[in-house]
């Protein structure tokens, strides 16, 4: 009886287990064909629908991704319409991205913001639409006024890819806080808070873009599926064999000084022998080819070794004070944020490598620095500047100095000790 019994409740079990396990596996395609069925917006009609719609599912995005005839054509003419703009995109991304990601890191928000800037501008630093919005992240005169950035006859930090990302960032992170979903947060950038409070409440309250985008304005119902088809190239480029279109890479290592004076692009020029459409490029956000008199809150930026040539140069006619701090902005609560900015600092960038599909700890981060020029009334004869190597500390270069040992380096330079120099850090030393 008792073997009866156990037989009978062991045969009970077995079936109970297959029968969990077909449950299970009918969920499992039911999730499947449900995805495939929410998914695409339009009917599969090509077998390169499906390979987009496979890659699609594959992306990890804060994005809700649809497969409509948006996202299709917009697709299409990143890749096969107009391939050429791709690729020079494509190596854009190789000076921009880094310093974008560098500061969505800071801040510890979602990579898939950097493709925004994508959509905005293409990546061009002086972007200018035909609303006068302007700069990587194509600001508005109020609004990029209303996020600290300086706007006048002589400067437009919009072109600034630091500052105006910092700006942008700020902003991003405004309309999530308000609205709680990052669709809804990156259309807004489009149409504005108020387009989209307007949009959800004629929708009656939905939160979803999808199901309010008929209710916001023609331009915004077509960005969040330029967005999708912005990430889709950046992240499958090479499945249709482009080739990123790599600029001068002097561009994607290079060094800022915080500037206090009034500089002439010309004489920079003249001192280390860059072009001057290399110096604009790399100072966009200057109007007049000079760097305007200031407090502080102006930068140079040179290749690493034309501002090494510089530095050794200038050095006997400034006091160039050296900080180890991050360079980053001050936010202000009141009318206008981040109003006080830039801190004389180190800011470690990735290096272009391509810059895709790098993992994050195959990179190598090459120095951005900031010093502050200030000046003092006597000349400094006195000083000079090392770079340090890739593997090189503070206490190596100390022991090839006769004159020097760590403690002066580290009050000349005003190291932060809980802060180790990121390589390639540029050190004052005094001359011998």
């Amino acid at each position: 009886m008792i073997d009866f019994k156990t037989n009978t409740m062991n045969k009970i079990l077995i079936a109970a287990q297959r029968c969990v396990v077909i449950i299970c596996l009918l969920c499992s395609v039911f999730i499947a064909t449900s995805r495939d069925e929410v998914t695409p917006l339009i009917a599969l009609t090509t077998e390169e629908d499906h390979n987009v719609l496979d890659r699609l599912n594959n992306l990890e995005s804060i994005v809700d991704i649809k497969y409509s005839k948006e996202v299709k054509s917009r697709i299409k003419n990143y890749v096969q319409t107009y391939p050429r703009g791709s690729e020079i995109i494509l190596g854009r991304a190789s000076i921009y991205f880094p310093i974008i990601e560098n500061k969505i890191r800071e801040r510890n928000l979602p990579e898939d913001l950097k493709f925004l800037a994508v959509v905005e501008s293409a990546l061009k630093a002086d972007a200018l639409s035909k609303s006068r919005a302007t700069g990587l992240w194509q600001f508005v005169k109020g609004t990029g006024r209303m996020y600290g950035l300086e706007i006048s006859r002589t400067v437009d930090e919009r072109k600034d890819p630091i500052k105006s990302t910092e700006a942008a960032l700020d902003y991003l992170t405004d309309l999530h806080n308000n609205l709680g979903d990052w669709t809804l947060a990156l259309a807004a950038y489009n149409c504005g808070p108020g387009n989209m409070r307007k949009a959800i409440r004629k929708s009656g309250g939905k939160r979803n873009y999808w199901e309010i985008r008929k209710y916001l304005p023609q331009e915004t119902q077509e960005y969040i599926p330029r967005l999708i088809a912005a990430t889709y190239l950046m992240k499958y480029y090479y499945e249709y064999e482009l080739q990123p279109d790599l600029p001068n890479q002097d561009y994607a290592n290079t060094t800022s000084v915080k500037v206090f004076h009034k500089m002439s692009f010309n004489d920079i020029r003249n001192e280390v022998g860059i072009s001057l459409e290399d110096l604009k490029f790399l100072n966009p956000s200057y109007l007049k080819n000079y760097i305007p008199e200031s407090d502080g809150e102006h930068f140079l930026t040179l290749p690493e070794l034309e501002m090494m040539t510089y530095l050794n140069r200038r050095g006997n006619h400034h006091d160039i004070v050296f900080s180890t701090s991050t360079r980053r902005s001050i936010n202000k609560r009141e009318s206008k944020r981040r109003t006080d900015r830039m801190i004389a600092a180190l800011d470690a960038l990735p290096s272009g490598n391509n810059g895709f599909a790098i993992p994050i700890e195959d990179r190598v981060f090459p120095l951005r620095t900031t010093l502050a020029y200030r000046s003092s009334g006597t000349k400094n004869d006195h000083y000079t500047y090392y770079k340090l190597g890739k593997r090189e500390s503070l206490f190596e270069l100390a022991g090839k100095l006769d004159h020097m040992n760590i403690d002066d380096l580290l009050a000349l330079n005003d190291v932060d000790t809980t802060k180790p120099l990121v390589p390639g850090s540029v050190i004052k030393i005094i001359k011998n």
